[in-house]
């Protein structure tokens, strides 16, 4: 079943294909609230919080971006309250993401590209996952974000810049 087809089933009543939406964009969506929140657990809870309100929002998505892009914006601000709400709160225990282990050099590059990312601030990192990981345009990353479209690209620049430094110390230290 297409994105399309079950956004209609869903506004018609077939409440069961919002399950397409989920496995279409569940890795995604967790991927932005754990860049947002760096936390595993309150990443899963941003992600089901974010599909839940997409889905109660879901007769508001006007057709006007895509649907991804209408999506991520709400996990983005989701993921941006739940951790405003629980600055004061709670403090941090987990912030070292550690992937599940798959093949040893895909999960090493992968360590890597982790301990890299965590050396930009919090937006500049948000901003390179969705334009690399998640390969979305310079103007989707813009409306996710609420920044122009210029600003997006000089902080990917930056960005790939500080990233560079970063990977260059990595190799002079190993």
């Amino acid at each position: 079943m297409s994105e399309q087809q079950a956004i209609q089933d869903v506004l018609a009543g077939k409440t069961n294909s919002f399950v397409t939406i989920v496995d279409l964009y569940k890795d995604m969506v967790y991927s932005i609230s754990f860049q947002v929140l760096g936390n595993e657990q309150d990443a899963e809870e941003c992600a089901q919080d974010s599909f839940l309100k997409a889905f109660n929002k879901l007769n508001s998505f006007k057709n006007e971006s895509k649907f991804s892009t209408w999506l991520y914006k709400i996990a983005y601000y989701s993921a941006l309250n739940l951790k405003k709400s629980r600055k004061n709160n709670t403090v941090e225990l987990n912030n070292n993401y550690q992937p599940i282990q798959e093949e040893g050099d895909k999960a090493e590059k992968e360590l890597v590209v982790n301990n890299a990312l965590k050396e930009l601030s919090e937006e500049d990192r948000i901003i390179v996952s969705l334009y690399y990981l998640d390969e979305k345009s310079v103007k989707e990353v813009a409306e996710i974000t609420d920044l122009t479209e210029s600003n997006v690209k000089v902080k990917l620049m930056r960005s790939r810049e500080k990233l560079k430094e970063v990977f260059l110390t990595m190799q002079i230290n190993s």
